[in-house]
């Protein structure tokens, strides 16, 4: 089984693939993990809603990256610089459809031409195991999609949505989604 540390390196280099100065923007940062595995040179920012991680990830990475404890929504957009990705870990089966659709629409407007969004998050797919079904049943999100649910949503705001299917994603669910939303 591919511990926590692996599924990160994998999830960096196969989707994400940093650059130098790569400008990445995390919405639902929480205290911020993903900077373990990211090169120092790329210009991180990201916001949470809940205060005890934005204190933490400050804590820990605020000579790196910055942070702000604000709610998707409330961000305002027109104070940032275009961003290369906008990330969305764990977020979206949180989110109701509505919320959702402006969660798209603000990680595109944010994106550079050329930018792209990553989303992750459990999934329900046909022919799951009953364990990973009940597992991904049980997450605390109301809002847990199949694949085809998640790309729905996605579509109106990307030029080309990529709906992948992985295995083993997060610490209790099974099977997630990795959404890659191409701006232009």
């Amino acid at each position: 089984m591919m511990g926590l540390s692996e599924k990160y390196r994998m999830y960096i280099s196969r989707f994400i693939k940093p650059f130098p100065g790569m400008r990445i923007l995390d919405i639902g940062c929480g205290p911020a993990a993903i900077l373990n595995f990211l090169p120092l040179d790329v210009d991180y920012t990201g916001y949470d809603l809940n205060p005890s991680y934005i204190a933490y990830a400050e804590k820990k990475y605020g000579h790196r990256a910055t942070f702000h404890n604000q709610r998707v929504s409330k961000m305002t957009t027109g104070d940032l610089r275009p961003f290369d990705v906008v990330l969305a870990d764990g977020l979206l089966h949180h989110l109701s459809e509505m919320e959702t659709r402006d969660l798209f629409s603000i990680g595109r407007r944010v994106l550079k031409p050329d930018g792209f969004m990553l989303t992750v998050d459990p999934a329900f797919v046909e022919n799951q195991k009953p364990l990973d079904r009940w597992i991904t049943a049980t997450d605390r999100g109301q809002h847990v999609r199949y694949p085809e649910g998640y790309k729905k949503i996605a579509e109106p705001h990307f030029s080309c949505v990529e709906a992948h299917v992985v295995q083993r994603i997060g610490t209790f669910s099974l099977t997630g989604c990795i959404l890659k939303c191409q701006k232009e």
